[in-house]
């Protein structure tokens, strides 16, 4: 069965080819009918070419297929799910009165103003300035808003930018007047987290900024809601804050909602403590470069600085707070080639199984591209980009009883995202058990590419490149913290230039104990810091990896676990048996790792003794790197040293017949592909080193 519509038809047709229906909603409700008594046949609903405008479409289990006949939704042609509404270049006028007086010489005369009410729009539609940042403390904090995503205003596809100060980059923190009671912050670094995190309204931080911004913030006319969006303490954790108030005289700045890390002082820099930076957004007398806007929520008035003629740009303002498509608990269900965009969520979003998602160009959206909860839903054929948050996120399986969610994302491009949170936001994220991502490209991106928790994944042939550009405690591929974490294979990702402006991170990053990971016939290439680094953790297998132009070291290994407890380290409570948070041993006793099936599967993982009266240099205890394997890897044209390694890990894992090459033409290797010669001397030395198929890397043409 075929069901056609287009913006020329009329929900009152018959829905044919010759008669079409007029909007997607009612497609649905007839498709309902059709499959009230139990779908026969496929049906087809075919969209003509157009820009509709929808807020969002939710599907259930009453408008799916089932496993005989699925309910398929096509795009034939250009068609726009579009969240967002379109502003009429012509209700644009100057701007007059105070509001004039507050803006520069050089944008008095340029930005525009526009007022929403003219089209109806309220502040119900349109939505408060919420926290963002990957490591915010607003849920801490009465009154705070929380969600969903402010609207955003997009010039011919172009996100603009809040007003700010400075225009671009960020600035530095001075000190700290006053540090709050942060989880991490000097006053109280001993609080566990399960307790901070049950914490109302603490008393959040004072800064010291300098002089020249405390002097230029005190003279703004418009000062009534300010927010600070920065990195207080490490590059990796991005938050932001209302202003409570900035004072020229002392140099200070007091924000509303604490630092969950605390603030960083100058002799912490490194690269696991590069923060300290900042900037201050919705600031109407900062209008004043162009690609800027601002909105004046109690009056409904916005304001643009464009960068260039706008009377013939599509100007959109977002307004959807919900996925464009969603889903929940629909199964058998297929999208197929249209474009989203519009909306203050995600782009596709809920629960299901047995979902397609095919050809699908999201951007432009606030949160992430796809995030869908459920097993057997495949995302393939995809472009995914100008996201606020991330790409494709995609959890199911159950771990407990190891059983495959069979999500697939294969053959999506996913780049330039990460907009809005800056860390800790993947272009592929995988959750659960048993899901794959493959084939896949990701690039441009300040912090990780790929991510993902949980067991047995699979990860494969994919091309990640250029990301990673604005953290040196992060890496291109990442997870961590869980030593249950065991069966995930990552093997033929071509992985390149990691890192950039200063910024150090690394290739494959196994953080906090990650253990049971597998990693084969990789190549890294151009990695600032570590190509490997694996922070401690139990049956780790890296082997015939090639790594080219390695930057500090090529592998590092350290025994972060077995240290803290000697030592009393930060990493301790993380270990402890009793008080701090034990976080390894709480998600251990998550699992039944002891269980037959477990026990078959992974031997180390079962016999793991957690009796704190363990002879702590046991292999079996969990605070020591045993049992992993980092041999046969080929490292060419190095930067830096081979090995940064600990003694801990030397004791208790293998790390050795690992070759070094001083330059491509004695590994063998071309320096433009990557491809080894037949001769290569790696295949000489490295006994069963694969000749890795880079032809079969990267996205499917």
């Amino acid at each position: 069965m075929d069901i056609f519509v287009s913006l020329m038809g009329n929900d009152g047709n018959s829905g044919t080819k010759e008669a079409p229906l007029n909007t997607l909603a009612e497609a649905k409700r007839r498709v309902r009918e059709f499959t009230k008594g139990g779908l026969c046949e496929n049906i087809t609903v075919h969209v003509d070419e157009g820009n509709y405008r929808v807020s969002s479409l939710a599907f259930d289990e009453n408008d799916s297929g089932n496993d005989d006949f699925s309910v398929s939704y096509v795009a034939e042609g250009e068609v726009v799910l579009n969240g967002g509404v379109t502003l009429p270049y012509e209700l644009f006028e100057g701007v007059e009165g105070e509001v004039k007086s507050a803006l520069s010489a050089e944008a008095k005369d340029k930005v525009l103003r526009f007022d929403l009410s003219t089209l109806g729009i309220t502040r119900k539609d349109y939505g408060e300035l919420c926290v963002i940042g990957s490591h915010n403390s607003g849920m801490l904090y009465d009154g705070a808003v929380l969600s969903p995503m402010w609207c955003e205003l997009f010039v011919d596809g172009e996100r603009q930018t809040i007003a700010r100060y400075p225009n671009n980059g960020f600035l530095k923190f001075e000190g700290s007047i006053r540090e709050g009671e942060g989880w991490k912050s000097t006053t109280h670094a001993d609080i566990p987290h399960d307790e901070w995190v049950k914490m109302r309204n603490p008393i959040s931080d004072i800064y010291k900024i300098d002089k020249e911004t405390a002097s230029r913030a005190s003279s703004w006319k418009y000062a009534n809601d300010i927010w600070m969006f920065g990195f207080p303490r490490h590059d990796w954790a991005d938050m932001s804050t209302p202003v409570v108030k900035i004072d020229k005289n002392d140099c200070s700045m007091e924000t509303k909602y604490v630092s969950m890390f605390g603030i960083m002082n100058e002799t912490q820099r490194d690269d696991y403590h590069n923060g300290g930076i900042y900037y201050l957004y919705n600031v109407l007398d900062e209008l004043d470069a162009p690609g800027e806007w601002y909105l004046d929520r109690d009056n409904a008035v916005l304001y643009i600085y464009p960068d260039k003629d706008i009377r013939d740009s599509e100007i959109i303002l977002s307004l959807a707070s919900d996925p464009i498509i969603n889903f929940d608990g629909a199964e058998n269900l297929s999208f197929k080639g249209f474009r989203i965009k519009g909306t203050r969520g995600d782009g596709i979003g809920g629960k299901g199984s047995k979902l397609m998602i095919d050809g699908i160009i999201v951007s432009n959206v606030s949160g992430h591209g796809v995030n869908l909860c459920g097993n057997d839903i495949t995302v393939k054929n995809c472009e995914i980009y100008n996201t606020g948050r991330g790409g494709i996120y995609l959890n199911g399986g159950d771990r407990p009883t190891l059983t495959h969610g069979n999500n697939l994302a294969e053959n999506n491009y996913i780049h330039d995202f990460s907009k809005l949170y800056t860390t800790y936001q993947s272009g592929i994220h995988l959750l659960g058990c048993g899901n794959v991502a493959r084939n896949n490209e990701i690039c441009n991106t300040p912090h990780q590419a790929l991510g993902y928790c949980g067991n047995e994944h699979l990860i494969e042939y994919n091309y990640i490149h250029d990301c990673t550009y604005h953290s040196s405690d992060a890496g291109a591929i990442y997870s961590g913290f869980d030593w249950a974490a065991h069966g995930t294979v990552i093997r033929y990702n071509l992985i390149e230039n990691i890192g950039a402006e200063g910024y150090r991170p690394d290739g494959i990053y196994w953080d906090d104990g990650l253990s049971g990971q597998t990693a084969y016939g990789n190549i890294l290439v151009g990695v600032e810091k570590f190509s490997l680094q694996l922070g401690g953790g139990h049956d780790n297998i890296f082997e015939r990896n090639l790594i080219i132009n390695s930057g500090a070291a090529a592998i590092k290994f350290d025994d972060r676990y077995r240290e803290a407890y000697y030592k009393k380290t930060n990493f301790y409570s993380a270990i402890a048996h009793s008080g701090g948070s034990r976080t390894h041993w709480v998600k251990l006793e998550l699992m039944p790792y002891r269980s037959d099936k477990w026990a078959k599967k992974y031997p180390n993982l079962a016999k793991l003794k957690t009796d704190p009266s363990t002879d702590p240099d046991d292999f079996d205890y969990g605070i020591n790197p045993s049992y992993c394997s980092v041999q046969y890897n080929a490292v060419v044209n190095p930067r830096g040293a081979m090995y940064r390694v600990f003694d801990g890990a030397y004791k208790y894992s293998e790390i050795k017949n690992n070759f070094e090459y001083e330059s491509f033409e004695v590994a063998g290797v071309d320096r433009e592909t990557y491809k080894m010669d037949k001769s290569s001397r790696i295949f000489t030395d490295i006994c069963g080193f694969e000749d890795i198929p880079l032809e079969k890397i990267g996205r499917i043409k």
